[in-house]
Formats: structure tokens, sequence, C-alpha cells
């Protein structure tokens, strides 16, 4: 479930449906009130994994300008 604009990582986290690892997490920067998007993608039949890994799963970060 989606929590929308309150401040609530697990509840701002897209999660796999497959293994249940996190796919998307949301942040938001309280210093600069931007959110910061984690877009984390599914590498387990890709060979090129991009960022820190977690098992099958491996993250880059993006900002987004709110």
């Amino acid at each position: 479930m989606y929590t929308g604009n309150v401040h609530d990582t697990e509840g701002a986290t897209t999660h796999c449906p497959a293994c249940g690892a996190p796919l998307i997490r949301i942040q938001v920067d309280l210093f600069v009130s931007r959110p910061i998007i984690e877009v984390l993608t599914e590498t387990r039949s890709s060979k090129a994994k991009v960022g820190r890994q977690n098992d099958h799963v491996s993250q880059m970060g993006l900002l987004v300008e709110a």
C-alpha cells in the first residue's frame, strides 16, 4: 500500500511480487524537501548489474526535483 506524502519508507516502497525484494523506494530529503527515488531493477535474467547488488536486485539512485 502506497502511503502518499507521509514520510513512511516502508509504505512508499514497491516490492517484487515474485520474491518480495524492494523495487522502488521513495524517501524525502528533509533538508531540500525533494523526493529521492531509488529505482531497484530485477537482474536475475540480465547480465548487466548496476550499483550495489542485493541477491538478484541492483540499485541505482535517482534524484527527482519536487
